[in-house]
């Protein structure tokens, strides 16, 4: 979710601790700096910008980006995106409440509050998509002039419909976790009530709506709160108005609402959209997969052991040899630079976790 937001700050303290934040982040040479700020946030600080926004503050997969223009203005003064991960744990809507909360703390006042972009997904666990037929064409109703199938050589991903405010993806889940997201299958895993993110097949439906779209329903959609209120009939429209798949192939030259929805679609038509304003799901996220972490750092280990004529079979002197060459090189670490490495760990830690 993306929501821009025009702020009032009571004065520029907040915005010029980032500035000298920025600046250290410049003159040495990193990334970014850790910040932990009133209200026990932790970010970090990127050293550049974007075009209209001069700091970003990153915590996981949450990000908040900052200029100094003024709050009755065209360009927002703030842009909150709340990723994937942390829309399911620890909730969406927890999150931005919280960020709403603390940017009073620092001084700012909402003059205005604008959903920027937002995508509702369902996801449908022991659905194969292979089984579907949904790269068939002749048996959707749609809107979008786009429809791509996706293919990595003949293993179907998915397809897309439209492009630009209004995109519909129907596409495997389970694929693109092993993929492209393999730190997000344990978050999934649970999510779907499943011991493995990889136990069943679960097919995930999935549109993508930007600002020009939301603002064209008849009750426009500008706040949050205006979202949660709307969030099954813009459901409603997508699955009944602007795109449907149908049983069977779809006579164009007949009255196209008389085609009967495939059973799948019949699923997708019906789910409902209540209660999501209260979920609150507890516990730390983990935004980077420490199993492959592991296996990089068990195949750097086997290497370096080779460096000291180690025998292959000699288990006990590998794992010894790792040891010794990872504790003196942390230590060596530490002693050379104490701040700088206890500034890596902070970093390190607001790259891995959100904490907000």
């Amino acid at each position: 979710m993306k929501v821009n937001l025009w702020l009032e700050w009571e004065d520029d303290s907040f915005l010029s601790e980032l500035e000298r934040l920025k600046n250290i982040a410049q003159v040495q040479d990193v990334d970014a700096v850790p910040y932990h700020c009133p209200g026990g946030f932790d970010w970090n600080v990127s050293r550049t910008g974007t075009k209209h926004y001069t700091y970003i503050l990153t915590s996981g997969d949450v990000s908040l980006l900052f200029n100094r223009r003024h709050a009755h203005g065209v360009v927002p003064t703030v842009r909150v995106e709340i990723g994937s991960v942390s829309c399911w744990k620890p909730g969406y809507l927890y999150l931005y409440e919280r960020l709403i909360k603390w940017f009073r703390l620092l001084g700012g006042k909402v003059v205005q509050e604008k959903v920027s972009e937002v995508h509702l997904a369902a996801d449908f666990i022991g659905t194969d998509i292979n089984t579907l037929d949904i790269i068939n064409d002749d048996r959707w109703i749609r809107k979008g002039h786009k429809f791509k199938i996706h293919k990595d050589r003949r293993n179907l991903e998915g397809i897309s419909i439209g492009k630009g405010d209004l995109m519909l993806r129907i596409y495997d889940k389970v694929y693109e976790l092993k993929m492209k997201s393999p730190h997000k299958q344990p978050v999934f895993a649970e999510a779907w009530g499943l011991k493995r993110f990889n136990e069943t097949h679960v097919t995930r439906v999935e549109y993508q709506l930007k600002r020009e779209i939301l603002s064209q329903f008849q009750e426009k959609i500008n706040t949050v709160q205006d979202l949660l209120d709307s969030l099954q009939s813009v459901w409603k429209y997508c699955t009944h108005n602007w795109s449907r798949f149908c049983k069977s192939v779809v006579n164009r030259n007949h009255n196209q609402t008389h085609a009967r929805n495939d059973d799948f679609w019949m699923m997708v038509v019906k789910i409902i959209w209540s209660g999501v304003d209260d979920i609150i799901r507890s516990g730390k996220t983990k935004h980077k997969d420490m199993d492959s972490l592991r296996k990089q750092m068990r195949g750097l280990a086997m290497t370096i052991s080779l460096f000291f004529d180690v025998h292959p079979e000699d288990l006990d002197h590998i794992i010894a040899i790792a040891q010794r060459v990872i504790g003196d090189d942390l230590t060596q670490l530490y002693r050379e630079d104490e701040y700088d490495f206890i500034e890596r760990m902070h970093r390190k830690k607001n790259e891995l976790f959100v904490n907000v």
